[in-house]
């Protein structure tokens, strides 16, 4: 069950619970309900990224673990008038012989925790395929 769908970024919740449900009375965008009080997912930003540059975010693609190496996050562009975040740019370096696949990854990273991120392919490098991800 995805939380916040577009197509830059997917979140979902750690753990799915079918037997809770979110009523109309709830903000449509961002809650999830745990028992009866609701809780909000935090909206990404470049601030939970920055400190994450030359770190791994480890994720799966059917029943293969992969790696990919934060090597660059940058903000981009102007934001638009009362943006809900400043629009920022997220590079990802994997290392594999091939490219993998424009889908959502749900990646890992001990500090930012688990979310799906939006990777296109963009480049080959020597030292592998170059993968961005646009949050705006």
């Amino acid at each position: 069950m995805a939380l916040l769908t577009g197509p830059q970024v997917t979140l979902y919740p750690i753990q799915y619970r079918p037997e809770v449900e979110i009523s109309s009375d709830d903000n449509e965008r961002l809650p999830y309900v745990w028992g009866k009080e609701p809780h909000f997912m935090e909206l990404l930003t470049l601030e939970h990224f920055s400190g994450c540059v030359n770190e791994p975010f480890a994720t799966r693609l059917d029943d293969v673990s992969l790696e990919f190496v934060l090597v660059e996050a940058r903000a981009i562009g102007a934001a638009a008038p009362h943006p809900m975040r400043k629009p920022f740019s997220l590079l990802f370096r994997n290392t594999a012989a091939v490219v993998f696949p424009q889908k959502i990854y749900p990646m890992h990273h001990p500090r930012v925790g688990e979310v799906g991120i939006f990777l296109v392919p963009i480049a080959y490098e020597k030292a592998g395929f170059l993968y961005q991800a646009v949050f705006n």
